[in-house]
């Protein structure tokens, strides 16, 4: 039976990747969905005065919160699927979870960011490309927000002219 990935985090691209899960589902009656969310890992100043139990409970309630909508969609649609969440860097446990349950290939949903945001603010897809071996296929989604077309640019603008002010 062959499997995919779908990487969830909670926004509307994952979604997309999703309804794409969904068609690929009823192309093919035995293909098996995998959902993962991955929830950062926090530094140890900050979990110090936090049990792991409760630390753990919040991870797990919050990743569930993120896959509720796709776990619905996918529900919805008879397609089936199973679901885990997880912590750490994103890209390195998607791909760890993919070798470990045998995926076949990756669906991710992305936004339509500049090659400039990306460079600035990262890829998961171009991260998770560099750490898989089987293909990943982007569904891509809306365009970025406001705050990352024009942030990032008037950013970079104001960070370079502070740097050319304190070479003079």
């Amino acid at each position: 039976m062959p499997n995919i990935l779908v990487p969830v985090d909670g926004s509307e691209n994952s979604l997309l990747a999703a309804a794409h899960a969904v068609a690929l589902a009823r192309r093919h009656a035995d293909l098996r969905v995998h959902l993962l969310n991955v929830q950062p890992a926090l530094p140890r100043h900050a979990t110090r005065f936090v049990s792991r139990r409760a630390l753990a409970g919040a991870r797990e309630a919050s990743g569930r919160l993120r896959l509720a909508a796709v776990e619905r969609l996918l529900r919805d649609a008879g397609v089936c699927y199973e679901s885990a969440v997880l912590s750490g860097d994103a890209p390195i446990a998607a791909a760890r979870y993919a070798r470990e349950h045998d995926i076949s290939r990756v669906v991710v949903g992305m936004t339509r960011k500049s090659t400039l945001a990306r460079l600035f603010t990262g890829s998961f897809a171009n991260d998770l490309l560099q750490r898989v071996d089987v293909p990943v296929e982007v569904i891509a989604g809306g365009k970025p927000g406001v705050l990352v077309r024009i942030g990032l640019p008037a950013g970079l603008s104001v960070g370079l002219a502070t740097l050319l002010l304190a070479v003079d």
